[in-house]
């Protein structure tokens, strides 16, 4: 036996892989978390489930996001409902500086929020809006669609600075992360 107890295997663990009551009681101690962001998106739901849009109007400028899908109602609400702005030192400073820019690339765009902000700035200039996960990539289309943005081109695609190919889990990165988190 080792005199070092940190050399020792992690209790619950068998030649590297977890036993049976070790995975149980992982998932057990998640549970108070899936529980409370559960009862989150319930209340979300309930409060702001017939809400059909989230308008931002701000320094002029009126964009209109949809919130019909699960991921766009948890995104808005409630943390941009009553007039909050999202990121707003980023958005100011997108505003002051988009006006005079020849072009826009939104790298992770998400929902659309900047690429729709800056495609009512830019009128006929283009926005590039690159999104890898193709259900957000879905919902930021029906909001460059629904402000008819024309000079907004959307792109279901990764950006690195090496050519290659990688993976990612689709399913964590379509989890809500709230925007004041």
């Amino acid at each position: 036996m080792p005199n070092n107890p940190s050399a020792l295997p992690p209790v619950g663990h068998r030649s590297g892989k977890k036993s049976s009551l070790a995975k149980i009681i992982s998932r057990l101690q998640r549970l108070p978390r899936i529980l409370s962001n559960y009862a989150g998106y319930a209340w979300v739901n309930m409060r702001y489930g017939n809400v059909k849009h989230f308008d931002l109007h701000f320094g002029g400028v009126h964009v209109r996001y949809s919130t019909e899908d699960f991921l766009s109602r948890q995104w808005f609400f409630p943390d941009l409902a009553g007039g909050k702005i999202y990121e707003e030192k980023v958005t100011r400073l997108l505003m002051t500086h988009l006006v005079q820019s020849r072009c826009f690339a939104d790298v992770g765009t998400h929902l659309g929020y900047y690429s729709c902000l800056a495609g009512k700035l830019m009128l006929q200039r283009p926005v590039y809006g690159f999104e890898m996960s193709q259900a957000t990539s879905n919902v930021a289309r029906r909001n460059i669609e629904l402000n008819q943005l024309q000079n907004v081109h959307l792109l279901n695609a990764a950006v690195s600075d090496t050519v290659g190919t990688a993976s990612y889990d689709a399913a964590a990165a379509t989890q809500v992360q709230a925007p004041g988190c």
